[in-house]
């Protein structure tokens, strides 16, 4: 994978600025591969677009600063699905952008590349958890579990009740077509969205441990297996509101304290350890306790429960379309094309 910039000159056309990693035998993409990117983006009101030309593939973003033109670029090996960076790539490239000619600009690039390689190699728990750490696209889920929604509406409804600009609509609606939560159709020229797989967060027990810790005759141990069929006795899914998944998705969506927890499932942990493990970050530590994650008896920490998101067919959905499709809410071709595709869903 790198990273390159480009400026537009209106008279030479893409001028190549940076690129990273920096790699002497490394040269940059040829000027038609260039201009066929520029050429996408003219005709394209997307704020990023793909491109494939053997043996890579290319993500583009354009950025425009008063008069002047730029974009980064990002090549991938042909095998790379492009569309698992779109959501990260569309996220870091604003602060790219703006960083560009100040003194912080190679420490931003680099921040840059690194955050985008890291990004595209978390599994699938990981990108939930990036979703539901956003308020903002956590708002976007609701509005999509009443059914079809067209774009123009979803933008008001989004830029009405949260504020959210509909220049950042995009980066918004992407994790969701990235994840197969949603399907985009025309219809009469109206760009429609339809969710077609819902997700739901739950806890559930840290299974191989407490297997493993059932034969123990360590009174620490005997003392956790306690706890936790406790809890598990009494967990009810719905008391971990929208609000509790939020909190715990910012902190799993760090990638240092979800590999921590992942070591800590198979094995209990001294304290020390464990906070060594995350980098001494003591508040995240605490967090991760009051959300019921982990729990610490005598000098020992150990998993309380684990966070898994499972994704379902939303039939729930016909009724309502029922109900909006009576009040002349969406079209006759907007209740069935969205019935269609849930059927079509079934396994």
């Amino acid at each position: 994978m790198k990273l390159s910039l480009f400026k537009w000159d209106h008279q030479l056309g893409p001028e190549p600025l940076i690129q990273y990693p920096p790699d002497p035998q490394s040269l940059f993409p040829k000027k038609e591969v260039l201009l066929r990117i520029w050429s996408i983006h003219e005709l394209n009101s997307e704020p990023i677009v793909s491109f494939a030309q053997e043996p890579l593939n290319y993500l583009s973003i354009m950025h425009k600063n008063l008069n002047e033109f730029y974009f980064a670029l990002l090549e991938l090996d042909i095998q790379e699905d492009p569309s698992k960076y779109k959501d990260i790539f569309l996220n870091m490239s604003s602060t790219l952008f703006k960083s560009i000619g100040t003194n912080n600009f190679t420490l931003i690039l680099s921040e840059t590349y690194s955050m985008i390689d890291e990004y595209s190699k978390l599994n699938q728990d990981q990108l939930y958890f990036n979703l539901y750490r956003d308020r903002n696209k956590v708002n976007i889920l609701n509005s999509l579990r009443k059914g079809v929604v067209s774009k123009n509406k979803l933008c008001e409804t989004l830029r009405t009740h949260y504020g959210i600009a509909e220049t950042n609509f995009n980066i918004l609606i992407t994790p969701f077509q990235h994840l197969g939560l949603i399907m985009e159709n025309s219809i009469h020229g109206c760009s429609n969205f339809y969710l077609i797989k819902d997700v739901y967060g739950a806890r559930i027990p840290p299974d191989a441990l407490y297997h493993e810790l059932l034969k123990s005759s360590d009174e620490m141990d005997k003392k956790y297996i306690g706890y936790l069929t406790d809890f598990f006795t009494h967990y009810r899914p719905e008391n971990d509101d929208d609000d509790t998944l939020l909190q715990i998705s910012k902190l799993l969506s760090d990638t240092q304290i979800y590999n921590s927890l992942r070591v800590l499932y198979e094995n209990k942990l001294k304290r020390n350890r464990f906070i060594d493990m995350i980098s001494q970050d003591v508040q995240s530590y605490t967090k991760l306790r009051q959300l019921k994650l982990i729990i610490e008896i005598e000098d020992f920490l150990y998993p309380l429960s684990e966070i898994h998101f499972y994704t379902f067919t939303p039939f729930y959905l016909i009724r309502n379309l029922g109900k909006r499709f009576q009040k002349n809410d969406i079209s006759t071709e907007e209740l069935f094309y969205h019935i269609r595709l849930l059927q079509s869903m079934k396994e």
